[in-house]
Order: structure tokens, then C-alpha cells, then sequence
């Protein structure tokens, strides 16, 4: 896979997430991000 340019965007939509009511969310965030950053999309910035 190519490298991200600055001028490349991807989104993803919360809705393909499931949590269940005992989940925390600071930590299914940082989860998350640690998946993100630690993929091919090298994902360094992340707007919530």
C-alpha cells in the first residue's frame, strides 16, 4: 500500500463499531487509536 499523502482522507464511520454498556470509553478509544497508528494506514492524527 502506497503512503498516505496529506491530501488523502479516510474516514471511519462509528457506527461500524459495537460496544457493549460496560465498556469504557477512553479505553475502546485507545485501543483503537493504537490500532490505527500501528497499521499500514499510518494513521499519526486522529479528530474525534
Amino acid at each position: 500500500m502506497a503512503p498516505i499523502t496529506s491530501a488523502e482522507r479516510y474516514i471511519l464511520h462509528l457506527s461500524d463499531l459495537h460496544f457493549g454498556t460496560e465498556t469504557s470509553p477512553t479505553n475502546a478509544f485507545n485501543q483503537l487509536a493504537e490500532d490505527l497508528k500501528g497499521s499500514d494506514l499510518q494513521c499519526h492524527r486522529l479528530d474525534a
